[in-house]
């Protein structure tokens, strides 16, 4: 990657990274399966498009990047390296407190163990080993390519929809339709800088209002389920090309910071979460306000306690090798 960040991929980058610790904190209070109507679950489904967002950004970054397989093999060991180090790593603390040790490589991987959710490094171990193809056909026929893989996505979304498929049958790492489609969407928005351009900010607010609706009246109980909702690609597409609009940033240095802190807070935040919040709430408002407000609090308060531990983990020397890919 260039010296000079694009900032605002980093911002996409941060806005898909709260809402994954808004995914998985809605997970823990039922929201994915409690939809009443109220504002938690709405709050829930906003952050739906946090994965999409991920891939896309990933999209958009490798395609201004001469890519071979030298490259996509050191990739692949740095994600291997990094999944080792903060399993071995954490269970090692774990056995020295409680006199347990748990193997989570590299079935973390395939959504086992504490570190589930590194499936999407799982994911991206895949999708990295197609990248110099997908590129390439892209920059010949990216309008079919898209269309195609759209096509496949909207087909899983409602087979599974009907029948449950992917539920039941295929865990996240391998749903590749959804993955190479939002990278290759990602591509595709690099290659034709015009289409940020045409999105408005009514864009924006009218994908959101009709995802939302579409997760709450839908109602599959997992909001991984809609990847291939058209709601859902309009959505991530609006707040993505949104983003890479904006030119002046007030705050630089806190959206390098954070942006810097993406990997710790990926790779610790369901730890973090548990510690700070599965076991016990955060606050106890005993009914005084409304429960979105407590969750909401809650949320909030999770948000900063993680993201300032991620900026003190990389204040220890050599995090910064270790929280790198």
């Amino acid at each position: 990657m260039p010296n000079d960040r694009i900032l605002s991929i980093d911002l996409v980058k941060i806005i898909a990274m709260y809402m994954v610790l808004m995914l998985h904190l809605g997970v823990h209070r039922n929201l994915c399966a409690d939809f009443d109507y109220s504002p938690k679950p709405f709050m829930y489904s906003i952050s739906g498009i946090a994965i999409p967002l991920f891939f896309m950004v990933s999209g958009y970054l490798l395609s201004g990047r001469a890519i071979t397989y030298r490259y996509v093999l050191k990739k692949i060991w740095g994600i291997i390296r990094l999944c080792f180090l903060v399993c071995v790593l954490w269970n090692l603390i774990n056995y020295i407190r409680f006199d347990s040790f748990h193997w989570d490589f590299p079935l973390c991987f395939i959504q086992k163990g504490g570190f589930g959710h590194f499936w999407y490094f799982g994911a991206m171990i895949i999708l990295y080993l197609f990248v110099p193809g997908i590129l390439t056909v892209l920059k010949k026929n990216a309008v079919v390519w898209l269309s195609f893989w759209g096509v496949v996505c909207f087909f899983m979304f409602v087979m599974d929809y009907l029948y449950g498929i992917e539920k039941d049958y295929i865990i996240q790492t391998f749903r590749v339709w959804y993955w190479v489609f939002y990278f290759s969407l990602g591509v595709y928005i690099r290659l034709n800088p015009n289409l940020v351009q045409r999105v408005k900010c009514w864009h924006l607010i009218l994908a959101m209002v009709l995802y939302v609706t579409s997760v709450q009246l839908l109602n599959t109980k997992g909001i991984e389920f809609h990847f291939g909702d058209i709601t859902c690609i309009a959505y991530a597409t609006s707040v993505f090309c949104m983003c890479l609009k904006i030119q002046q940033f007030r705050s630089e240095s806190v959206i390098k910071v954070l942006s810097r802190c993406f990997l710790p807070i990926y790779a610790l935040h369901e730890i973090l979460l548990g510690m700070l919040v599965y076991h016990e709430p955060f606050i106890s408002i005993d009914g005084l306000l409304p429960s979105w407000v407590d969750f909401g609090v809650e949320y909030i308060l999770a948000c900063l306690s993680i993201s300032l531990i991620a900026v003190g983990i990389m204040k220890i020397p050599y995090a910064d090798r270790v929280f790198r890919i």
